[in-house]
């Protein structure tokens, strides 16, 4: 039987440098701009034919954009300015993320620093309550 191999810096093992954590962190929420891009587009598009209270809200989306857009060079600014010897517990911070695509993408070292890939659409929408 092979033993399982682990990176040295795998959150499975608990440890990894921060300034790629960061750097991941970053293509996240960049992601999720583009994402409230999108929505605030799509909206704006709707906006025209609904009630007055529309355009208050597509503010709001437009605010939660530029938010993200500059976390996201807050993110990157901390990333380039941290030093990669710096390491984080991650097993802790693992156990924090519910979402199970994301803890990959923010945790798994080695996996190259990709965005969210926005879902294919599947026909009509669900929204919660």
């Amino acid at each position: 039987m092979k033993d399982k191999v682990i990176s040295p810096f795998s959150y499975e093992q608990g440890r990894q440098p921060l300034d790629a954590l960061l750097r991941r962190t970053a293509v996240e929420v960049h992601g999720l701009s583009d994402l409230a891009r999108q929505l605030d587009e799509a909206l704006g598009t709707l906006a025209h034919t609904s009630t007055e209270s529309a355009p208050i809200v597509l503010q709001e989306i437009d605010l939660l954009r530029q938010s993200l857009d500059d976390v996201t060079a807050l993110l990157r600014f901390f990333a380039t300015e941290t030093d990669g010897s710096i390491q984080i517990e991650t097993q802790s911070l693992s156990s924090l993320l519910q979402l199970h695509d994301l803890r990959h993408r923010l945790l798994h070292d080695g996996a190259a620093p990709t965005p969210r890939q926005p879902a294919e659409p599947s026909g009509t929408p669900h929204f919660f309550d």
